[in-house]
């Protein structure tokens, strides 16, 4: 299988690859060979960290992250990154069986069409600021999203 070959090639004393519980790690990228595949194919240089906890992408462009997404699909959620205020991450947490990951993108600048905000909250006894992302317009599918944002940004002929 193309993308065990793949993990293995790149252990924990290589380019990022966390192979802690290397059976689940393993597991995770036999069940998501094809995807891994898709990926590599699209960006070869670039590292997906796959664990026993999920298969993660770190400080990707926006192309390397619409090929992320658009490779593993799913329902992603998106909020702002906890140590990189700047930055929001898309995730999405699998369950099968009594075994559950997360597939993420993490610190990723926000599309365009969005901008991360802060914002008083009320909380009893005090308040907190929080920062979260606000979009001009909404959408359900951040696929769809980044691929507008690839259409936008193509040379005109």
């Amino acid at each position: 299988m193309k993308a065990i070959e793949y993990v293995k090639e790149h252990d924990d004393y290589n380019v990022g690859y966390a192979m802690a519980g290397s059976f689940r790690a393993g597991f995770l990228a036999a069940k998501h060979e094809q995807e891994i595949n898709r990926f590599d194919e699209a960006f070869p240089d670039k590292v997906l960290v796959i664990s026993s906890t999920g298969i993660e992408l770190n400080h990707a462009t926006r192309k390397e992250l619409m090929a992320f997404l658009t490779a593993f699909r799913g329902n992603w959620q998106k909020e702002v990154e906890e140590y990189y205020p700047d930055k929001m991450r898309y995730f999405q947490k699998i369950t099968n069986g009594d075994f559950s990951y997360e597939l993420k993108a993490g610190c990723v600048p926000p599309p365009p069409s969005c901008k991360i905000v802060e914002e008083e909250v009320d909380v009893p006894a005090r308040k907190e600021i929080k920062k979260r992302i606000v979009c001009k317009e909404p959408t359900l599918d951040p696929v769809e999203e980044l691929a507008a944002e690839v259409v936008e940004e193509a040379p005109a002929v």
